[in-house]
């Protein structure tokens, strides 16, 4: 497979505890045996919580789409003991991502509010 990012290297998992960091993100990704194949990791913090914490998703880009289907075969479905959570990691591929994309938000017609 290609290497660019038009081949799909960057995989999205879901399912993984608010408490995580990056550290522990590094830390688990070299506990199977990834060290080296990615490049960056992406925790979005969640702007709800009191505590640091993350919206329970992350991004990582990988070097090449083999790490990246590798570590969905090593990744995808398994419960990882961290924090006390009861998830189920979900690794999602890069050509799987058409349905996680943020809501946009629409501008209201200027009539709408006879309907509010």
């Amino acid at each position: 497979p290609a290497t660019n990012t038009l081949s799909g290297t960057k995989v999205l998992l879901r399912n993984i505890s608010h408490k995580w960091r990056q550290d522990d993100l590094h830390s688990l990704l070299r506990g199977i045996g990834l060290r080296g194949t990615y490049t960056s990791i992406s925790l979005p913090p969640s702007a709800v919580s009191r505590k640091p914490s993350n919206k329970g998703y992350a991004f990582v880009e990988f070097k090449d789409y083999s790490h990246s289907y590798r570590c969905r075969e090593l990744l995808h479905g398994k419960q990882i003991d961290s924090y006390s959570s009861q998830k189920f990691i979900e690794v999602v591929l890069p050509d799987e991502q058409q349905s996680f994309r943020p809501v946009q938000m629409k501008r209201l017609p200027s009539n709408a509010d006879r309907f509010i």
